[in-house]
């Protein structure tokens, strides 16, 4: 058989959105798990990568499990990220040294 499926992740501002489509184009499953900003200053706005990450499985999940299909049928998977989302990350112990800092905060901002 054929793999007759493309799976979709959108890892937004708001909200990991995944759909699962035909290569006809049609959406077989879609589902959105949305995480927080945190405003730790006024004017700050920030992420955790975890928290996105977590909402990526659960949403790959909620998408797969719902549709019946196959993980072994998906042809491809595109990703798509905010805009200026740079991580850094510890070489060490592999884990993100700080939340992400957003774009719509201005602790990202030149003083």
């Amino acid at each position: 058989m054929t793999k007759q499926y493309l799976l979709g992740i959108d890892i937004g501002t708001s909200a990991c959105k995944v759909a699962l489509f035909g290569k006809d184009g049609k959406v077989e499953a879609a589902v959105s798990e949305g995480y927080p900003v945190y405003y730790p200053h006024p004017g700050w706005a920030e992420q955790n990568p975890d928290e996105w990450w977590e909402a990526v499985c659960k949403a790959i999940w909620t998408v797969i499990s719902s549709s019946g299909v196959s993980p072994d049928d998906i042809a491809g998977i595109g990703i798509d990220g905010q805009s200026w989302s740079a991580i850094a990350i510890d070489e060490e112990v592999k884990k993100y040294v700080m939340q992400k800092i957003m774009v719509a905060g201005s602790n990202g901002k030149a003083k």
